[in-house]
């Protein structure tokens, strides 16, 4: 088994051609003619279809015939020198990471782009705005086959197939007969896995389980319920066949062998270096931002910021502390009031009173926090002195009122009613 080397569409024969490390460098035949070129590394550099140049550089960077297209975090698109659709455009993806929505930077729809279960179109034509589709993968629809091929980095892909058009060079598990398929696409279940590099599988309910313990550390801190959690999530992401490993393990978190695993786990730096090595878990935040069909466990785990229409990146999580009944009662009606001079929140999170006092410079010691998403308020998020995350430039009073505290955690200000909810609030100790 090994390269395809000729098909024929529609009566029409093409020739693909490979270099002697079975990356396809040609397609000709027909009104196809198509070149690729790529780096050391095996990555797609340049390729040119029908005549187009386009260079690619990272996933991030594309250029072709003086337009260029620049990939951002958050799923920004910016579009320059081509003959239309020029500016600002966001890409929202579903759990598989495909494009499914584009809309422009006013949040007007552009497009929604439909698939089948392996990447065919389901309806409508595909957007120009980018040709990165079916799971974020780059789609060359000038190329033979039904709808064109997929570039997945070490192989090309034919979704009205589901096969890809080369042999895997590796088996990820020999004992599993789906995997003895070198041409198969996700172990035959395109629903559930990925294939980001074209050598394995990734599940995407394992990033989503990774995604969710991170999220729980981030916002509780380490605990072995959560550290085990995400340890045993990270191995069914390695794992073929193999997913579920959080669930499982925070459904038995009182048993002995279960804290005994979790003792080595003491640093959530340690917890991160493990899952950053695992292919595409620190994409596990965009993909949850986008998978609120897969449950309501799912529906609350938020994305760790948003991006304004002017590109400006706003943390997804603030904070209110304060003190009394009042600010108890608010909360317990959905909301915190808006203020005429503004209400000032934080988003940095404090379980001691003092130390919010200090940080935050409150002029009392607070008694409870709360914590609430930021996307209500989006638009009207200001920084004090116009400087995020430099907290001597957001609210320098110190030198004024010292007795305040030493200051440097870092605050904004709204002046919008910010929508809160009971079971995110929690008192100082």
């Amino acid at each position: 088994m090994g390269n395809q080397t000729n098909r024929t569409i529609g009566g029409t024969a093409h020739t693909l051609t490979y270099d002697y490390e079975n990356r396809l460098t040609a397609v000709s035949g027909g009104s196809v003619s198509a070149t690729f070129l790529y780096d050391a590394d095996g990555n797609r550099v340049k390729g040119t279809v029908a005549g187009v140049t386009t260079v690619y550089i990272a996933g991030l960077y594309e250029w072709q015939n003086g337009a260029v297209t620049k990939y951002y975090e958050g799923g920004a698109i910016r579009r320059t020198g081509y003959a239309s659709d020029n500016g600002v455009f966001y890409a929202l993806q579903d759990h598989l990471h495909s494009t499914s929505v584009l809309v422009n930077q006013n949040g007007t729809l552009n497009t929604n782009q439909y698939y089948y279960p392996y990447g065919g179109n389901r309806n409508g034509a595909f957007s120009s705005l980018t040709t990165k589709r079916f799971t974020g993968q780059y789609h060359e629809q000038g190329l033979p086959g039904g709808e064109g091929l997929y570039y997945y980095n070490a192989r090309w892909y034919d979704a009205q197939l589901g096969r890809f058009i080369q042999a895997d060079t590796l088996v990820p598990e020999p004992g599993n007969p789906q995997a003895l398929n070198r041409y198969a696409y996700g172990l035959n279940n395109p629903l559930k896995y990925t294939d980001p590099t074209g050598h394995w599988f990734e599940s995407a309910l394992d990033i989503i389980s990774i995604g969710i313990d991170i999220y729980d550390i981030r916002q509780n801190g380490l605990n072995w319920e959560n550290g085990l959690s995400l340890v045993a999530d990270v191995a069914s992401l390695a794992l073929p066949v193999v997913t579920g490993g959080g669930l499982i393990v925070r459904a038995a978190t009182h048993a002995d062998d279960v804290v005994d695993a979790v003792r080595g786990v003491n640093q959530v730096s340690n917890v991160v270096q493990a899952v950053n090595q695992a292919n595409n878990a620190a994409d596990a935040a965009s993909v949850l931002s986008h998978a609120d069909d897969l449950g309501d466990a799912v529906r609350a785990v938020k994305p760790d910021f948003y991006v304004r229409p002017n590109g400006e990146v706003v943390p997804a999580v603030g904070y209110r502390y304060s003190k009394g009944e009042q600010f108890v009662a608010a909360v317990e009606n959905g909301a915190l009031p808006s203020k005429k001079e503004g209400m000032y929140f934080s988003f940095d999170r404090y379980e001691s009173s003092a130390l919010a006092k200090d940080r935050l410079q409150l002029p009392y010691a607070p008694e409870y926090g709360v914590s609430f998403d930021t996307l209500p308020i989006i638009d009207d998020i200001h920084v004090p002195r116009g400087r995020w995350g430099q907290a001597e430039h957001l609210e320098p009073i110190a030198k004024d009122f010292p007795e305040w505290g030493t200051g440097g955690g870092t605050q904004a200000i709204t002046y919008s009613p910010i929508p809160v909810s009971r079971d995110r609030l929690w008192r100082l100790r």
